[in-house]
């Protein structure tokens, strides 16, 4: 029942309602920002916290095989509670990984997701493409809501 990933450019995502009149995300920041025994203290959060769409390699992938500056984290109290990770793919494209927020605060999730298109857009040219999933009821309808009619 998954459909083929959305893919869009980084100028269409800009150019799309989530990003317009929003406000820099709090308690967020770039996964580059993080040791790698930090890193990998959020991805065991996210695993233990039962979500079923984890990449199962994701335990012993290093944090530098993503993009460190568009990748992003959120923490509360101290813990990690959401990844963003996005790595560069052959084609050039930045392909979303995981998007896993464990969290009590929901609108964390769309924070994580705003700086990390942030710093992509100020790396990357307005024409790279942004490959998302939507494997799963979750992230489809993350998409649906984000990009109406996509």
């Amino acid at each position: 029942m998954s459909r083929e990933p959305l893919r869009l450019t980084l100028r269409d995502i800009g150019d799309t309602e989530f990003f317009s009149n929003s406000k820099m995300p709090r308690d967020v920041g770039s996964i580059n920002e993080l040791n790698e025994k930090q890193f990998r203290k959020g991805v065991m959060n996210c695993i233990f916290s039962g979500r079923k769409s984890i990449p199962p390699d994701l335990v012993s992938t290093p944090a530098e095989w993503f993009d460190g500056y568009v990748s992003s984290y959120s923490i509360e109290e101290g813990k990690i509670t959401g990844l963003f990770l996005v790595r560069k793919n052959e084609e050039d494209e930045l392909e979303i990984i995981l998007l896993q927020y464990i969290g009590k605060e929901k609108k964390q999730l769309l924070r994580m997701l705003r700086d990390a298109f942030r710093s992509a857009f100020s790396l990357y040219p307005d024409s790279t493409v942004v490959v998302i999933p939507r494997n799963t009821p979750e992230s489809e309808t993350l998409s649906g809501k984000l990009f109406p009619g996509k």
